[in-house]
């Protein structure tokens, strides 16, 4: 049985740049951002759906949709941001 010693100052040849941890943990905060935000459109369809007519409620289910919507065109745009910098820094 062979067992390999670690020797000090050796170098580390696998280990991933900072731009690709980086990119990992954006990518990883993306995707738990779009299932908040699908949650959300449900959750607003679900408040519109039982408005009853309520205008006030049917208000507050539209204002909470465009909400949602503007926060997945934020999102679009960071992540095209971060893709342009992470192919001019690879």
């Amino acid at each position: 049985m062979f067992i390999e010693r670690a020797q000090a100052g050796g170098v580390i040849d696998n280990a991933p740049t900072f731009s690709e941890v980086f990119l990992n943990a954006f990518i990883f905060l993306l995707q738990v951002a779009g299932i908040i935000g699908i949650i959300g459109v449900v959750l607003a369809g679900v408040l519109y759906l039982f408005a009853n007519g309520d205008s006030r409620r049917i208000r507050a289910a539209k204002n909470m949709l465009i909400a949602i919507v503007i926060g997945f065109a934020i999102l679009f745009g960071a992540w095209i941001i971060v893709q342009a910098v992470s192919s001019f820094f690879s």
